[in-house]
């Protein structure tokens, strides 16, 4: 799994992630479910925005989710969604982690190369 983005009772957006850049790297990984209320920026090492959740609730979560073979999958300024033919997407369920308490709105896997 790559992103998974839900929002807890009060419409905070809770999030996991793990992030790759686009030569393949890992970048930074969340550990688990977590929130961010002061907001949330992560950067390639050559600047490009792989993920900003800002702190204000009505605002745009942005991202670019690349496979560890550094191939993009999906990147989203918060109003549009370009999509690749690698990515998987599923809609969370009453099995997602912090299915709970939290509702799950989406989750990103990167597809196997056939």
């Amino acid at each position: 799994m790559l992103l998974r983005v839900g929002l807890d009772e009060d419409g905070c957006p809770f999030i996991h992630f793990r992030l790759y850049d686009s030569s393949g790297c890992l970048v930074a990984e969340s550990g688990g479910v977590k929130s961010f209320p002061s907001g949330l920026t992560i950067h390639s090492g050559d600047g490009e925005l792989l993920l900003d959740v800002p702190a204000q609730p009505d605002s745009h979560i942005q991202y670019c989710l690349y496979n560890r073979n550094g191939e993009l999958l999906t990147c989203s300024d918060g109003a549009s969604t370009k999509i690749q033919a690698l990515l998987r997407m599923e809609a969370g369920g009453s099995r997602a982690p912090g299915a709970g308490t939290r509702r799950a709105t989406g989750v990103a896997f990167p597809t196997a190369k056939t």
